[in-house]
């Protein structure tokens, strides 16, 4: 079975770009909203999320903070087409894997895949404590 993907954003045309970009290798979910991404979290595990910054009602930051109690060692990518340095630095250090910037090409998204996945399989591999 192929790994899952979580793309969230409020707007089908990034969900449906990642979908297009991703589905001949990983098995692509998608949520148009942060209390979907929480609620699709709780029922499925997921490789790696893709986090739109800006929606209405609960904003990706938030919704990676309760992610976060969820599933802290989830892989996130925050995305969004504001370069707002100060959400993406807060994303950051709240464990966000990276921030990716609207539009991205294929090769962006490609490279986030890999690091992300490479970066949660040497996490998933470490000994615990």
């Amino acid at each position: 079975m192929n790994q899952r993907i979580l793309v969230v954003d409020d707007e089908l045309g990034p969900r449906e770009s990642f979908r297009m970009l991703l589905k001949d290798r990983f098995e692509v979910h998608t949520a148009a909203s942060g209390e979907e991404c929480l609620a699709s979290i709780r029922e499925q595990e997921y490789a790696l999320v893709f986090l739109d910054v800006r929606m209405p009602g609960m904003d990706g930051i938030e919704t990676l903070a309760r992610l976060r109690q969820l599933r802290p060692t989830l892989p996130v990518v925050i995305v969004t087409a504001y370069t707002t340095m100060e959400a993406a630095s807060r994303a950051v250090e709240m464990g966000a894997f990276g921030s990716l910037i609207k539009p991205f090409t294929r090769r962006d998204v490609e490279r986030y895949v890999g690091l992300a996945l490479a970066a949660g399989t040497a996490e998933a591999d470490a000994p615990h404590r």
